[in-house]
């Protein structure tokens, strides 16, 4: 486990802590909404669910080709239906 740790680029190690950053925001937000602390946090969710799928994408795509263009896909989906949300 130490060996594999080490042998992250710089890229990997930059990306695994915006992941555990966006999603430490995305558990924090939902914890507000569930709890009706603050209303509009189910706004900053959904993008930030998308971010997260973005950053996976990035992440994977050297080794899971497959995934990364899956997790893109939906992270497109996510900002389609965000921005149609946005203007409606």
């Amino acid at each position: 486990m130490k060996q594999s740790l080490q042998k992250r680029t710089k890229t990997q190690w930059i990306l695994g802590i915006a992941g555990i950053i966006v999603s430490t925001a995305v558990i924090i937000l939902c914890g507000l909404s569930i709890f009706n602390i603050w209303e509009g946090a189910d706004n900053f969710v959904v993008p930030l669910m998308g971010v997260m799928l973005l950053l996976q994408a990035i992440r994977e795509w050297k080794t899971q080709r497959f995934v990364a263009i899956f997790s893109l896909a939906v992270a497109v989906f996510i900002v389609i239906l965000t921005v149609f949300k946005l203007f409606l």
